[in-house]
Parts: C-alpha cells; structure tokens; sequence
C-alpha cells in the first residue's frame, strides 16, 4: 500500500505549477486525494460516451458535482487566506452540501420528469444552495464578474414591476425562479450543461492527453519543417504550431503557456523583439481556436445552439481561418525583412523522417482524420471525439510499447493526462454553470427579448452600428473567460439581437465566437498577453499593440463574413473563388500597412493609402475590389518610385 502511495504522489505532484496559481499550497497527500478524485471524474465521463450516458438531468448533476468538489478542494474562497483552516472546513462544507444536492437530484428525478409545476419547501432549499455553490465556484475560478452577472439577472427576473419604461415586467416570484432553477430540464440542467457534459470534457481531455504522451513534439517538428526556412522561420513555426495546438486544446492562456515556453524564447534567441514575440505566440493561440477540424471545442457548442450539423460549422469556418492565419504569417514576413531576421539554421531544423517519425505521427494524425470522417458520416460530436480519445490512445500503444517498461510509462502518461484534463475542465464547468443560470434567468425574464429591442432601437436599424456594439459587448463579456462561456454569454446576450437585424444565424454565432477568441488578447484584461510576458520578459503594453497589429485582420474578418457570408461557404464556387482572392490580397496588403514595409520601408503616405487599399478589398463589392486595387497600384508606385530616389541618391553618394 505504502509504494502505490508513493507512486500516486509522484504521479500527481509532477507538476503543480498550475494548481499552485491559484489556489493553497498543497501538500503532497492532498494533492493524491484531488487527482484520484479527477481521475475518477475524468474516467466517469470517458466509461458514459463509450457504453452510454445516464438519463439527461442525471449524467449532468455528476458532472457538475465532479467538477464542483475538485474546484473548492483546489481553489481558495480568499487568495490572502489559503491555508486558514476555517476556510477549508467551509470548503468541505460546500462539498459535502453540493454532495446532498446531487443525490436529492437523482432522488427525485422521476418527478422532475413526470410533474412538471410541482415543487416544494425542500426544492427550493437545495436550488438556493445549489445556486449559492455555482456563484461561489464560478468567482473563485474567474472573480466576481459572472456571478455580479447572474445576481444582477436573478434581481432583474424577481423585481420586474419596479423597473421603468421598457424594462418592466410582471416579475417572478422567488420560488418560482428557484423551482424552474433546479427542476426544470432546460434550467440549470438545460443545454449548455449538457453540452459540457457529453461534448466538452471528452476534447479537453484529448487536448491534455496529446500533451501527456508527447505527441506535441510531432506539431513542432512538423512545423519546423515546413516553415522553418522561411524568412521569419521562428515567429511562423510559432504560428503554425500555436494553431494546430490550440483547435486541438481549447484554451488560448493554456496554449500560450504550453507552446510559448518554446516558440518564445527561440525567437528572442534569434534576434526578435521580445514584445513581437510574446504578441506572435497570443495571436497564435488564440486563432487556435476558430481552426478547423476540432476549433477547440466551442464550434460544437454552436452546432448545439443552431441546431447544426458540426460539419457545417466547420465548413463555413474554413475560409475566415485561412484569412486569419495568412494575415498573421505576411505580417511575420514584412517584421522579418524590415529587421533583416532569416529562417533557422540547419541544425535546428529537423529531417524529412524525424517530422514524419510514425511512431508519434501516426498517433496524433490518424484519430484527427477519424474524427472528420465519423462527423461527416453523421455521428454525434461526443460519440465522435470518444472515438478519437481511444483511437489514440489505442494507436500509441501499437506504435510506441514494446516492453513492460514502456507499458507502465505509457500508463503513467494517460493517467496524468486524464488528471490535468480534469483540472482543466473545472474551470469551464464552474462557468458553463454560471452561464446557463444567467441564460436562464435572461429568458425566464423576457430580458433577452428587450436587450434585442434596446440593441436595434440604439443602433436605430444600422447593422455596422450594431456590430460594433455586439463585438464590445463580447469583449467584456470574455474577459478573462475561457472562449467556451465568453460565447455563450454573448450569444445569450446579444445573440437574438444580431439575427433578428436579417444576419443568417451561423453568420451572427462565428461573429460572436470570433470576439469571444479575440478577448484573450484585447487590452486591458489580455489574459494570453499576460501569460506571454510571464515568459518573454516583455512589457504588456507594448505586447499588446504588437497583437492588435499582427491580429488587426482578425478583427475584420467577422465585420467580412457577415457583411458577405460568400465567405462562410454560402454561394457559387467562382462567387466564394472571387471573394477569397480579393480578400487574401487585402490582407497582404494590410501587412504592408501595419508592419510599414514593402520593398523598403513605407513612409506615413504610403502606408495611409494601403490601409485605405485593404480595406476597400476586404470588404464586399466589385466597385470596392476595382478601387482598392488601384489605390495599391498607386501606392506601389509611389513606393517604387521612392525607392529609386533612395538608390540613386546611396549611389551618387558611393561615387
């Protein structure tokens, strides 16, 4: 007993960077107690998608119970008071409360399915408590924002009658609030909720899963290969690492932590500035999460609330990502010939056979593929990404064990990615919970209905005005949140608002899942800036104007596609051909205008006229197209021109 103690505290206490972050300094047996109880969770949800889920209100009470009990065991209720005593018996009080609540849920759920209206005294003291534990979870994971939210929509939802103008409504009684909070299927229990718990998990725990066997080294190899001897060579293996590691891991903060320790320091090493640097691995990440095929797990929450086919998400985000990923690699291009950097050496760049090594691309790529292959033939997300889980873990195994060393290594691997994948799954949890009580209370209260009427009526029928609305609002709202709850939040908020202005709804979603993204890395609460300087050393001010530069075509894109929805795949082969070409050519040219080189270096005219250029390109309209054109012939011109003025003017002086 004693060595498999042993064991168990080498295997959870590898590292504990990440809990120690946030939470109490934990001893080494409190930390074997929280992985085993994360291990178990994570092994509930994997068992349930593979054999089948329990009855819907069921399966989601022991998820969020799960992820309830391994947040107040982690996470302290005062970050001056970790350690105090009395508040880790409190902690210990809330777990064993939430305990009661779940099995008082499953106890009754016959009658939350059969009588529909029917409540009593003891429903709503396990909803208040109920309600009490997800507020106090979601402020200790992210702050007080979220619950000041949802309090702010409980007190909205009982104290209708004394709102003015608009905003009134006849109110809803307490109780009736609560008993609709914890009986009602599309409640607290609803469909954000199930999302997270038969969706979610199984792709957070793959993102961890792929970190945990190493198969990270693969995605850097690979990108070594292909771009390393490009101009730039570092800052783009950062990017296209960043990428493919953030559609497969979910979270921009995590991303930057994990890929940055590595991109970031090799380009510093190879002469780039340390803020670009830090702004190149944020902007990366985030644009992790809006790349097909996995999209970090937020573009099946979309398929949920449209009730779309995943595939047609996928599909329709294809193109804006390929814009996005382009924009950033041209900015790298034009930093890198302004600075004079150059590719990686030799050395550093690894053979056709060590990118392709089979041993751990095989594991990594071929689940991707499946994955694809099994959302094309119609399996659901969560049936689809289980298969996923196991195909690689099955594939790994095949390809890397030989021995019983080996055996146990690999064990010992799976069983740390299931532990981190649940400890990164709490944070979504705790908010997904908030999120679906605010969701709740929005459209229990009709304040959804009157936020759209207050939108349209302040944008007076302007869409552009009431894009420009929706993209801070999601900002705000995506402070500091993980992508997941940040697009929920706007899409309840603003969501009904958008579509009801005539935006196609696939259309008005990837505008707000956009923004959701973005808020990792838009002042002043740039949580993926902030990670960054943690390793570049850098000033976050200064990070973060690099960011908003080499991201500035992000920003746009949606403006684009909604404006356009050719390029979300809706229209003609030679319509969506035309609009591609023309948009990619606007966000070359904004490259030139942000980055403020050419041939050489633009001056303030030059660069005035291709920020104009861009910009009629990026935007629909053939008349717009033929106009931005010509303004960058004019401005290559001029800049030809001028540089050679500056060439003669060198060789004059040589003579």
């Amino acid at each position: 007993m004693s060595k498999l103690i042993k064991q168990l505290e080498e295997l959870f206490t590898e590292d504990e960077s990440e809990i120690k972050m946030n939470s109490r300094n934990l001893s080494k047996k409190y930390l074997v107690f929280v992985g085993v109880i994360g291990l178990i969770w994570a092994l509930f949800h994997i068992y349930t998608m593979g054999f089948g889920t329990f009855p819907g209100i069921i399966q989601r009470s022991l998820h969020l119970i799960g992820a309830t009990i391994i947040c107040f065991l982690i996470f302290s209720g005062s970050s001056k008071l970790k350690n105090n005593k009395w508040l880790l018996r409190l902690d210990l009080l809330f777990i064993l409360l939430a305990c009661i609540v779940t099995v008082y849920v499953i106890s009754i759920y016959p009658r939350i399915i059969e009588q529909h209206g029917v409540y009593n005294t003891t429903d709503i003291i396990m909803a208040t408590i109920l309600l009490i534990i997800v507020l106090e979870g979601a402020r200790r994971v992210l702050g007080w924002f979220i619950p000041f939210l949802v309090i702010s929509g409980i007190t909205y939802a009982v104290l209708g009658p004394y709102f003015p103008g608009i905003w009134r409504h006849a109110g809803i009684g307490y109780e009736r609030l609560m008993q609709t909070f914890l009986l009602g299927t599309q409640r607290i229990w609803g469909q954000l909720m199930s999302i997270s718990a038969n969706i979610l998990v199984i792709f957070v725990l793959y993102g961890s899963l792929i970190l945990s066997l190493g198969l990270g080294n693969t995605i850097f190899d690979l990108g070594s290969k292909l771009t390393g001897k490009w101009r730039g060579g570092a800052a783009q293996l950062a990017t296209v690492t960043s990428a493919l590691f953030g559609s497969v891991n979910g979270s921009t903060v995590a991303n930057v932590a994990t890929t940055g320790n590595f991109t970031i320091p090799l380009m510093k090493r190879l002469g780039y500035n340390k803020n670009f640097a830090g702004a190149v691995e944020s902007v990366a990440s985030s644009g992790g999460q809006i790349m097909p095929p996995v999209m970090g797990a937020s573009a099946f929450l979309m398929a949920e609330l449209l009730a779309l086919n995943y595939v047609d998400v996928m599909i329709a985000a294809l193109i804006p990502a390929l814009l996005f990923f382009v924009s950033i690699m041209i900015s790298i291009y034009f930093y890198a010939r302004a600075n004079n950097l150059t590719g990686l050496s030799d050395e550093e760049i690894p053979t056709w056979k060590q990118a392709f090594n089979w041993r751990t691309f095989i594991p990594l790529f071929v689940p991707l593929i499946l994955l694809v292959a099994l959302l094309f033939s119609g399996y659901t997300a969560g049936k689809a990404g289980y298969t996923m889980y196991i195909g690689t873990i099955v594939l790994y195994f095949i390809c890397n064990v030989r021995t019983k060393k080996e055996f146990k290594e690999a064990i010992k691997r799976i069983i740390s990615g299931l532990d981190s994948g649940a400890k990164s799954m709490v944070t979504i949890v705790m908010l997904i919970a908030a999120a679906q009580t605010l969701v709740t209370t929005i459209n229990t209260s009709g304040l959804g209905v009157k936020f759209s009427l207050v939108t349209m009526s302040f944008s007076q029928g302007n869409l552009f005005l009431a894009l420009i609305l929706a993209m801070v609002i999601t900002i705000i709202l995506g402070m500091g949140a993980p992508t997941p709850a940040a697009y929920v939040l706007s899409a309840s908020v603003v969501g009904s608002a958008l579509i009801n202005l005539g935006i196609e709804g696939i259309a008005a979603h990837m505008f707000l899942l956009y923004f959701a993204v973005l808020s990792a890395i838009t002042p002043p609460v740039c949580a993926a800036i902030y990670v960054a300087c943690g390793i570049s050393k850098g000033d976050w001010v200064k990070t973060a104007i690099y960011s908003l530069k080499i991201g500035l075509t992000a920003f746009i894109i949606p403006f684009m596609f909604v404006l356009d929805p050719v390029l979300l795949m809706k229209g003609e082969p030679i319509d969506i051909i035309l609009s591609v070409a023309t948009a990619l050519a606007g966000v070359v040219i904004l490259a030139v205008g942000t980055m403020g080189i050419l041939i050489n270096k633009a001056n303030i005219t030059e660069r005035i006229i291709a920020f104009t250029a861009a910009i009629l390109l990026l935007f629909p309209g053939h008349i717009t197209d033929v106009i931005g054109i010509s303004f960058f012939v004019i401005m290559c011109l001029i800049h030809w021109k001028g540089t050679s003025s500056s060439r003669k003017s060198e060789h004059a002086i040589s003579k």
